[in-house]
């Protein structure tokens, strides 16, 4: 896939500082859930609501979706349903939010925050037994 780059990032290698790409060089850990040709899902460690996932593209691409030429934009967005119907079926969720911010790490990813109950409802970070045990419901 040939994803257009902003003009300080190289030609979609891994970048250094971007925490998602460590994720994605094994070097930084991660709870994976999802996987297809072009994105791999895993668990947000400080999730709003159960099985919070984000959704990140295997080769860095600029997090500002509308810079994405047409094709890969419906690509991404492709992989956003179908990991999205993965939570649906795998938590029961009635419904799954999609949201694209990329405003703080800037490599293409998306939210996906299946419906239902809060995980920490006091705004701590997920424990990796809990962690765990959802990634265990999913993959």
């Amino acid at each position: 896939m040939n994803l257009p780059r902003s003009p300080h990032h190289d030609t979609g290698a891994f970048v250094e500082e971007c925490p998602f790409c460590k994720i994605l060089n094994g070097e930084a850990p991660a709870y994976k859930v999802y996987e297809d040709g072009l994105c791999i899902g895993i668990l947000d460690t400080n999730p709003a609501c159960p099985g919070q996932t984000i959704l990140l593209t295997k080769r860095h691409a600029p997090s500002y979706i509308f810079l994405q030429n047409e094709a890969d934009y419906l690509k991404f967005l492709v992989s956003c349903r179908n990991a999205g119907k993965l939570l649906e079926k795998k938590l029961h969720a009635p419904k799954v939010q999609l949201g694209v911010f990329g405003t703080s790490v800037d490599h293409l990813h998306a939210k996906l925050f299946p419906t239902g109950e809060r995980v920490t409802k006091d705004g701590r970070a997920a424990t990796a037994a809990e962690l765990e045990g959802m990634q265990r419901k999913i993959a």
